[in-house]
């Protein structure tokens, strides 16, 4: 008679879940008069999940109202917690690289309390990590997790792992590398026929500079692409070459990579005041970038790109540069508010005017209108059809002692909506 073998089997399983907290500190330089005061004392961010438990981070200042320590507290009744921690601090402006620290798997059991180290590279360089008196600390945590065989059952439901942020930004951004990513002699056949599949279909010349980019990705972001991609299309030639005549390269590649990413190839500031001179360039520099994106995202139909552009020149709006503003909006339907907004704000202060007045911007627009209504231009409306639209050219005078500056608005139009 044959023996009877049983076969039989459990699975352990280990995971690793994690967490992140990004902790703003806002109002340090307030808090620096009052240092010697609250040095003892903590602040403490909100909790925050990792591995199934709650965590809190608290930093601590000293007399100097500098740094001094990062504490992470395990909240709650929970022990034996495996886990690692790792804390960044990054330069707003990207012009300093992230001060990193990352420590080894540790054991919590009784205190619940872990001491972590303030990164190195930020120790006397603080100045460069704080942007509008902010500073942003990021901790991350790696928990273990493991489940064993009875509790397997409980456990089949819920066992998963963290879901990361959406990559789809990321992954269409290597699109546009994918060219300067040379494939090499140790790429397996199947990277070979994924890298074939994403090549480039359409070339762009931009001042004498090929620019790549993929054709699907175009006509779905821009109906300007899509109807030139119809209009050229060649059944002989899998590849398409276009010459584009009226912008810059670097404005080109600005626009394909919002096209392709959502995002604006510049950082975005939210400092109004102007404290060193780096930090004006950078805004003189971001905004010329909007300028000519502006111009690009009229051209190309990107009405998202045209509304960040505009909010960015309007925030940027003063005497030396509203009038090159007002120039470049000038006869744009998409602009109008912009426009406006020029226009209110420099008859906002009879000295603002003034400064205005005296611009080689102003001379330019006063002499490309005509003698008598001194138009701004002809605009059109394809619901409305053509009308005609003109200022009277900022004109002061006095009444009762008071200087007054004022715009005044004329339009026409057809009540047939004929013309």
């Amino acid at each position: 008679m044959a023996s009877t073998t049983q076969k039989t089997a459990s699975t352990h399983r280990s995971a690793v879940v994690r967490g992140t907290r990004e902790f703003h500190i806002v109002g340090g330089s307030g808090r620096k008069r009052f240092a010697s005061a609250v040095s003892s004392s903590s602040i403490k961010s909100g909790s925050f999940l990792a591995g199934g438990h709650s965590w809190a981070l608290a930093c601590r200042f000293d007399n100097q109202g500098s740094l001094a320590s990062i504490t992470l507290e395990l909240l709650g009744m929970a022990k034996d917690v495996v886990a690692t921690a790792g804390i960044r601090i990054e330069d707003p402006l990207g012009e300093w690289p992230s001060a990193v620290w990352q420590s080894d798997a540790i054991r919590i059991q009784e205190t619940g309390t872990w001491e972590l180290s303030v990164p190195h590279a930020y120790h006397g360089h603080e100045s460069r990590y704080l942007r509008d008196d902010r500073l942003t600390i990021e901790c991350t945590v790696d928990v273990l997790e493991e489940y064993s065989p009875e509790a397997a059952a409980e456990t089949r439901n819920c066992f998963v792992s963290v879901v990361p942020p959406p990559t789809i930004a990321q992954d269409l951004q290597k699109l546009l590398l994918i060219d300067e990513s040379k494939s090499g002699s140790g790429s397996s056949h199947s990277e070979e026929r994924r890298r074939h599949c994403m090549q480039p279909d359409v070339t762009f010349v931009v001042e004498e500079t090929e620019i790549q980019a993929h054709k699907l990705v175009l006509a779905m972001r821009s109906p300007v692409f899509a109807a030139e991609f119809r209009w050229h299309t060649n059944h002989s030639a899998n590849h398409t070459r276009l010459s584009i005549d009226d912008m810059s390269a670097s404005t080109f590649r600005a626009m394909l990579r919002f096209i392709y990413t959502d995002e604006l190839p510049m950082k975005s500031s939210n400092n109004t005041t102007q404290r060193a001179c780096k930090e004006k360039y950078a805004s003189r520099r971001r905004e010329a970038m909007a300028r000519d994106l502006l111009v690009a995202a009229d051209r190309y139909d990107l009405e998202r790109l045209r509304l960040m552009c505009q909010n960015i020149l309007l925030g940027s709006i003063d005497a030396s540069t509203v009038m090159g503003t007002l120039l470049l909006v000038r006869g744009r339907d998409t602009c109008c508010q912009l426009e406006d907004s020029c226009i209110e704000y420099i008859a906002s202060d009879p000295e603002v005017y003034a400064v205005v007045r005296a611009t080689k911007e102003y001379q330019e627009l006063k002499n490309s209108c005509s003698p008598n209504n001194r138009d701004l231009g002809k605009s059109s409306n394809a619901q409305r059809g053509p009308f005609f639209y003109c200022h009277n050219m900022f004109h002061r005078w006095s009444d009762i002692g008071k200087d007054v500056v004022a715009v005044a608005g004329i339009r026409m139009e057809d009540p047939l909506v004929q013309w």
